[in-house]
């Protein structure tokens, strides 16, 4: 994987990284206008599909735009808002990813200074996990339970590969080298039950978000009954 930071040229950069890969379009951005989206739409993307923030005000004042959403779902994109949305994140297939500050407008890609990272994927990855009836702790950020504090207790029995190596006596023992140096690290098996049992402590004290809390950030519906109308 290798990335650069970038600071302008924006709307070059999306054009040529959806030629990279037009198999898959995916963003995640507040605000969509039509003349900025065209220049994507005509490199003809197989799917799309594009999170944005569906407050009325936004398209009242002109900082997003109906035209460029009916335009995604002309195309056969599918479309969904989510409340007070503020991240700018494009994904091009398997080739890159784009997380930025600017967003899919004139503006945003060419005349305000916008700053980001282009991250290229070396290959494709081999695997990947989807997360099926997620659960949310009903608290704040000090409430979750900290990966920190599972190093700082379990030490190097916190992952696989350092426990492993412990045993071995040769090899990084220390997890959070692991953790920095790794795509991805494998929990050992105490690290795994130590994490089950915090986090039902946590569900206990503080209890769970519950899935009609949850829907309410979701807000294709409303977004969809509009555009018909």
């Amino acid at each position: 994987m290798t990335h650069r930071l970038v600071d302008t040229g924006w709307a070059s950069e999306l054009v040529d990284s959806l030629r990279l890969d037009r198999s898959e379009l995916r963003i995640a951005c507040p605000f969509i206008k039509a003349p900025a989206l065209d220049e994507l739409l005509a490199l003809k993307p197989a799917r799309i599909r594009v999170i944005t923030r569906y407050n009325l005000s936004d398209f009242a004042d002109g900082a997003s735009d109906i035209t460029a959403l009916r335009k995604l779902l002309e195309a056969g994109g599918a479309v969904r808002g989510i409340r007070n949305l503020h991240a700018k994140l494009y994904v091009f297939g398997d080739a890159r990813a784009i997380v930025t500050s600017a967003n899919l407008t004139e503006a945003g890609l060419r005349r305000n200074h916008e700053f980001g990272i282009v991250i290229d994927w070396v290959k494709r990855r081999p695997r990947y996990f989807r997360v099926h009836h997620a659960e949310f702790i009903a608290g704040t950020l000090a409430n979750d339970v900290s990966l920190n504090k599972l190093m700082d207790e379990l030490k190097a029995d916190s992952f696989s590969s350092t426990q492993e190596n412990t045993a071995r006596g040769e090899g990084n023992t220390d997890p959070r080298r692991a953790y920095q140096q790794q795509s991805r690290v494998r929990l050992s098996t105490d690290g795994l039950a130590w994490l089950n049992e915090q986090l039902q402590a946590a569900f206990d004290a503080h209890g769970a978000i519950s899935h009609r809390e949850l829907d309410k950030l979701d807000q294709s519906d409303v977004l969809a009954d509009s555009l018909s109308s």
